[in-house]
This record gives structure tokens, C-alpha cells and sequence, in this order.
């Protein structure tokens, strides 16, 4: 949302500017629409979408998808592994729906990044770029926003999405969630939660007293906005050329709204998704990339640990426990994350949308004292479906404790590398000058032959 220095000012008409001016930003600490039609780059990129689901907080590969069943208890846990119908591979007995998926993923077994805690393994995770405290400017960019800066528009809908509120640890926002050093602009359209009904998703909503037939008074507006230049710091003003009309178009636009709104989905499907936050922004997710949307992720939960549906962090004397996981956890991801994959399949958009089920970091091989696991960037698990995905594979092998790869271990950059190359961005010029790439190769295989 775009910050007015000093106290609101009111216009001719009496709608205060802060007010006029939020309804044209995306987010809570998103980014002004008109931001975003200015900022749009044509690229040279496949017809693919991409859905993130941020496994916030760092399921334990060890208790769920990279199973040692072989190994002393305070190793292999206290659960056992069913198979999953691919020979050589099991989940754990708690995700029997997700077993049969497997057929469509391909893991990689031996990502690890430098990261001790949860802040600087998000940051990593999602933008490749190491938290570097104090130096906002050198924040990296989130994936999300490389996508909507160098990717090729779809729709005139924001091509980064976030269902989910923003991501939080240790009282302070999480960096790597923003354009970082590409700006503003490329931040993401934020839903905090799809299931409150698209009449109240203020992102998309018209200030109070605002009708669209006086919205739509372009030479009184773009007036206005013209002198904000004097109250908005660090926005180059000269993007609302060009763009002003075509946010106040995103604001008034029926068909907006109805890529937002999930009472249009039968309620038996909504049922299949499950209500839970997660389930539902599932399905949102689905709807948005069904609409144009190149880009959209899916936050289990605002903090690692417990708020509202439980993150995944699990140290047993704080965070969560284990035992909670069959409890909490489980169900909604062994119910929604299938659900997605059907769904998409069956409406043939899994060939066009890469679905990565991600997070910042593995768990500790061994049980703590308190009945936990803690974090552990040495060696965890990354999942990919669909555009092309070849599924029931495994790509590397973590050693026999799941500590450290046995096999070729890979960094996020790495994965990043892959996932631009596949969605067609220029890694070799626009994404290498602007900084966000370097000599990182990517992981060979999970694309085919490229990588």
C-alpha cells in the first residue's frame, strides 16, 4: 500500500486521497495497481502458471515423505510408511490420499540451504537471496515478482498472488516476500483469506462513498493523483501515465471479482477442497490461474508455529509437538493437496500450472528431548507437479539417517534456476543483468534434459 507522509488531505469532492489512493493498492503491503500495469514486461516465456504451496514452519521430511523406517526410533519416529503404488516409494501411514499423487510428483531429496532459522530459509527459499539484516536494499526478490516483472502478462488480473496473510517470525515481517531490489511495484495482490466472501476483500474494494460512475471521472482522477508527488516517497509517478485507467478499470471489473469469488464453486467441490483456511485457498488458487493469473502462492499459516491451522514447526518444548501433526496438520494437507491436483487435472490445466510444494527448511534427523524435531538446512525435501513434471520420481537420495545428501545436494538457487528456465524467463540476459541470477545451474532432470 502506498504511505501518504503527513495527515490525510481531502479532496474537491471530500474523498480523503488516503482513502482514493488505497483502493487502488494491493494488499496490505502490496503494491498501487496502477504500480502494476506499469510495471508489466513482455517476455519470451511458455504458457505456464506456477502455484506455490509454502509449507510454512518445515514439515519433517523424515516423519512424511523421506521416510527411515529402518533406523532406531528416535530416527525413523512413530510412524510407520504405506506405499504410495510407485515401487520404492512410501509416505507416512497419515497420508493415505496423498500416496496416490505420488505418481504425479517428483521429489528432490537432497535440497539444503545455510539457513539456521525460519526468516532466513524463507528468504532463501523464496527469492534465493541470503537475509542480510539492516540492508533492505539488498533484499532479493520474491519469485512471484521475477514472474510479474519479466514474465508475459495472461490477464489483466495481478500475475503474483499471495492467499494468506503476510509472513511474520520473532515479531517482524519476514524479508523475501516483495519485489526487494526490482521495487514496489512488483509486489504481490494479497487475499488474507479467500473464504471471508470477494465483497469483503478490501484489495479489490472502492472506498466508502465511492461509486464506480465517479471513479470513473478519469480527468478529475488522473488530476489528482498527478499532485501525490509531493506526499508519496520513493514511487516514480511518471508509471500512473499510462496506467491509471487500466487500475481503475481492475477496480470496477466484474470479471475480478468473480476470479476472487468461491460461492461460485458447487459446494460439494468446496467440500472435496475441505473449508479449512488452506483448503479453500487451494481451490482459490486453482480459480486464479483458471483466470490469467501467472503466479500464485498459498501461505499454510502466517507464523511457523501455531496460528490458527498450525504451522509446521515442531521443536516439541515450543512451537508444537510431533503428535500434533495427525491431528492438525495432516488432515487438511492429505485432504487439500490432492484435491488440487485432481481438480487441476481434470480440468487440463495441471499440463500448463507447475505446482511446488515448498519450504525454508528440513527437521532434525533425531527426536529431541521434548518430543520434536528442530530445524535442520541440511538436507530436506522439494516437490514438483504438473507442466510437464514426470511424477513417481525421486531426484537425489538423503543418506540413511535423511542428515546430509547422499547423492548431489542442491541449493535453492538451484531450484530457482530451474523453475525460470521452465516457465521460459530469460536467465541468460534479463535475469542475469538484473541481478537475480548468476552462474547457479539447474537442477538436472527435474525439466527433462534442460533442467
Amino acid at each position: 500500500m502506498i504511505e501518504i507522509a503527513g495527515p490525510g488531505v481531502r479532496l474537491c469532492d471530500r474523498v480523503p486521497r488516503r482513502a482514493l489512493i488505497q483502493a487502488g493498492s494491493i494488499g496490505a503491503l502490496g503494491f498501487g495497481l496502477s504500480d502494476h500495469f506499469a510495471a508489466r514486461a513482455s517476455g519470451r516465456d511458455k504458457d505456464l502458471n506456477c502455484i506455490l504451496l509454502w509449507l510454512w514452519g518445515a514439515p519433517s521430511h523424515v516423519d512424511t515423505w523421506d521416510m527411515k523406517p529402518d533406523q532406531s526410533e528416535e530416527i525413523r519416529g512413530m510412524w510407520k510408511p504405506i506405499s504410495t503404488g510407485v515401487p520404492g516409494m512410501e509416505v507416512c501411514e497419515h497420508l493415505p490420499r496423498f500416496a496416490k499423487q505420488i505418481k504425479r510428483i517428483t521429489q528432490v531429496r537432497t535440497m539444503f540451504n545455510e539457513a539456521p532459522d525460519h526468516p532466513e530459509g524463507a528468504a532463501i527459499a523464496l527469492s534465493g537471496f541470503k537475509f542480510i539484516p539492516g540492508k533492505p536494499d539488498k533484499e532479493g526478490p520474491h519469485i512471484g515478482s521475477v514472474v510479474s516483472k519479466f514474465g508475459k502478462p495472461k490477464s489483466n488480473l495481478p500475475q503474483y498472488v499471495v492467499l494468506g496473510r503476510e509472513l511474520w517470525d520473532n515479531g517482524a515481517r519476514v524479508p523475501g516476500q516483495y519485489g526487494g531490489f526490482l521495487g514496489g511495484a512488483y509486489g504481490p495482490f494479497r487475499v488474507d483469506d479467500p473464504r471471508q466472501g470477494v465483497d469483503r476483500l478490501p484489495s479489490i474494494q472502492l472506498p466508502a462513498g465511492v461509486t464506480p460512475e465517479r471513479l470513473g471521472r478519469r480527468n478529475l482522477v488522473r488530476g489528482q493523483l498527478d499532485h501525490f508527488d509531493q506526499h508519496v516517497q520513493n514511487r516514480d509517478l511518471r508509471s500512473y501515465d499510462e496506467s491509471v485507467q487500466k487500475a481503475l478499470n481492475l477496480l470496477t471489473s466484474a470479471g475480478v471479482k468473480q476470479a476472487f469469488d468461491l460461492s461460485q464453486e458447487p459446494e460439494s467441490l468446496r467440500a472435496r477442497y475441505g473449508m479449512s483456511f488452506f483448503g479453500q485457498s487451494c481451490m482459490a488458487a486453482r480459480r486464479l490461474v483458471e483466470h490469467g493469473v501467472r503466479y500464485v502462492q498459498v501461505n499454510w499459516s502466517r507464523h511457523p508455529g501455531a496460528d490458527g491451522l498450525e504451522g509446521w514447526d515442531v521443536h516439541g518444548n515450543f512451537g508444537g509437538f510431533l503428535t500434533d501433526y495427525p491431528k492438525k496438520q495432516f488432515p487438511a494437507f492429505d485432504q487439500s493437496v490432492p484435491a488440487l491436483l485432481d481438480d487441476l487435472e481434470a480440468r487440463g490445466l495441471l499440463e500448463n500450472t507447475l505446482v511446488i510444494l515448498a519450504t525454508e527448511f528440513g527437521r532434525s534427523p533425531k527426536i529431541n528431548k521434548w518430543g520434536g524435531r528442530d530445524h535442520w538446512p541440511n538436507c530436506y525435501t522439494v516437490m514438483f507437479a504438473g507442466a510437464g513434471v514426470e511424477g513417481g520420481r525421486v531426484i537425489g537420495e538423503s543418506d540413511a539417517q535423511g542428515a546430509y545428501p547422499e547423492t548431489v545436494g542442491f541449493h535453492t538457487r538451484n531450484m530457482l534456476m530451474s523453475v525460470y528456465q521452465h516457465l521460459g524467463l530469460d536467465t541468460g540476459l534479463a535475469l542475469r543483468d538484473a541481478g537475480i541470477v548468476a552462474q547457479d545451474a539447474p537442477i538436472p532432470g527435474l525439466f527433462g534434459n534442460r533442467g
